[in-house]
């Protein structure tokens, strides 16, 4: 009809405007970034990490299949080893978070790389501190235990478990659910609610190391190297999201597992 104003049709692909930064703590880049990191671990957990019947295991990762037991989800029912069912529940937890948060479907490459490189760069504070105090710890600043010794992908594999499954217990639960107790429930005012919860998860990751069971003994200053360790995961955890505090774990792990 003449004179009738045209209507634009709304692009069915958001635009998205935000930086590396915004879009590195988004779910969807951190699960592409997390997937192949779960893929090489399960092959090693299938490969590497087994002896004969039994398997090297991440405490953990144990606990977090544990505890989905626990909840009444069975490994049986779906066919799977139960060591793999925190992998499931991860990736189940990452699109849960994008389908609830309404963030575009749209994939930033860029970002998920970008996520490797940081990652890389956020180990080196903590392996530099681990190098000029190692003579004071007895053993070593990160759990080696059973994986001394081992063949290099059963340490990379091992390496990959302990930064995947120790921040999704003490950062994403054990923290998340700390800091909402006291921000929601005890009506903690911030930052004192978040302190408060990245120091409380780093004492009980200091004090986990030291109860594993085969670790060599880590004495005053592994306790306080290992409360450090935490704490930073645990600041990343908070401003740069899941995925980085991850990647930075593992890529610490592997400076201290690949020479033992």
């Amino acid at each position: 009809m003449a004179g009738a104003r045209e209507r634009r049709r709304p692009s069915s692909r958001p635009v998205l405007r935000d930086g590396y930064a915004e879009a590195s703590r988004r779910p969807l880049e951190t699960l592409f970034f997390l997937l192949p990191l779960l893929a090489l671990y399960e092959f090693g957990l299938a490969s590497a990490l087994r002896r004969g019947d039994a398997t090297i295991e991440v405490i953990a990762q144990k606990s977090a299949a544990q505890l989905l037991r626990a909840a009444g989800v069975h490994a049986e029912n779906f066919g799977m080893s139960v060591l793999s069912l925190p992998a499931i529940g991860i990736v189940l937890t990452m699109v849960a978070w994008q389908v609830i948060g309404r963030f575009a479907w749209t994939l930033r490459l860029p970002a998920v790389l970008g996520m490797y490189a940081e990652s890389a760069a956020m180990a080196v504070p903590l392996a530099a501190i681990n190098a000029l105090v190692t003579r004071r710890i007895a053993g070593d600043a990160a759990s080696i235990g059973a994986l001394a010794g081992q063949g290099v992908l059963t340490r990379v594999t091992g390496a990959i478990g302990a930064g995947v499954y120790e921040e999704l217990v003490f950062r994403m639960c054990l923290m998340g659910a700390l800091h909402m107790l006291l921000a929601d429930v005890a009506a903690w005012k911030e930052p004192r609610a978040w302190i408060a919860a990245v120091a409380s998860s780093a004492a009980l990751f200091s004090w986990y190391h030291a109860w594993i069971p085969d670790h060599a003994p880590i004495g005053a200053w592994g306790h306080a190297f290992l409360a450090l360790a935490g704490a930073w995961w645990g600041l990343l955890y908070h401003w740069r999201g899941f995925g980085v505090a991850v990647g930075a774990h593992i890529a610490y792990d592997l400076t201290v597992l690949l020479p033992a």
